[in-house]
């Protein structure tokens, strides 16, 4: 009698138990979700905080399922002005987020040391002028080494966020050296003549 007692005692606790379960599966608990994706061509350096923690992010959309709460957005990536964003996610809400990273100028060169190599290349030169393209992504340098004046094509490296030497240090550039480069900087090199044997 007492066995079969606890066999229906155990039984009901299972069935409970099983119930429990599935109310609360089918509840879905009392998190939410936010999708992220940020827009910027490529996803190289980008780094968020959610909160202060550290959640990897990209420029296609990512899926965070997270308590309700308040939520503090912080996203940054080289050569970008920082997106800082506040939230509150609620109870079985999804939330999407698109973060609009904007881009802020380049490095302004100010002495040949900044430039990747650049001491490599020609150590102790100094920079004596700098003319600028694409809103500061590519530059032309005037440099001053043992007495000696070359020029530089230099281009800005988002990753590193450093100036790095496409062409030179040189007097005069090949016309092959040069034919990869952008238009507004094959024509100022024709404009001051820093092409050997002439235009492109």
């Amino acid at each position: 009698m007492n066995n079969k007692r606890n066999k229906i005692i155990t039984l009901a606790t299972l069935f409970l138990l099983l119930v429990l379960v599935f109310v609360l599966q089918l509840g879905g608990g009392k998190t939410g979700t936010v999708s992220i994706s940020v827009a910027t061509p490529d996803a190289v350096g980008l780094k968020a905080t959610l909160n202060g923690t550290s959640v990897a992010v990209s420029n296609q959309s990512k899926t965070f399922k997270l308590e309700p709460g308040a939520y503090d957005l912080l996203v940054s990536k080289p050569n970008y002005a920082t997106y800082k964003s506040s939230f509150t996610l609620t109870e079985k809400t999804d939330l999407v987020i698109t973060v609009p990273l904007h881009r802020v100028m380049s490095a302004e060169l100010l002495s040949w040391q900044q430039v990747a190599g650049g001491d490599a290349a020609t150590p102790g030169a100094k920079l004596t002028a700098v003319s600028y393209f694409y809103d500061k992504t590519w530059a032309v340098a005037v440099i001053n080494y043992n007495g000696n004046i070359g020029q530089a094509i230099l281009k800005f490296d988002d990753t590193t966020n450093k100036w790095t030497i496409v062409s030179g240090p040189s007097t005069l550039f090949t016309k092959e050296s040069v034919r990869s480069v952008p238009v507004k900087v094959q024509e100022f090199l024709n404009k001051n003549h820093y092409i050997e044997s002439g235009n492109l």
